[in-house]
């Protein structure tokens, strides 16, 4: 993991929140969704493909 971003790099700002990625990759992940949850079963970030469905997303777990 680099601990700056390169100047190919994209980058995506949201509220503050920086998401670096290699500009290499940035076909790969144009779909992904990053969310914060907050609930009774902890509090983190959450990754998931909006176009995929059921088991073997993104976000693990049916």
């Amino acid at each position: 993991m680099e601990k700056s971003a390169k100047d190919d790099d994209e980058i995506f700002e949201y509220d503050g929140f920086k998401v670096v990625i290699s500009k290499e990759y940035s076909n790969m992940y144009s779909n992904l969704v990053i969310d914060w949850i907050d609930n009774s079963r902890g509090k983190g970030f959450t990754v998931f493909d909006k176009d995929a469905s059921g088991c073997g997303s993104c976000s693990g777990g049916c």
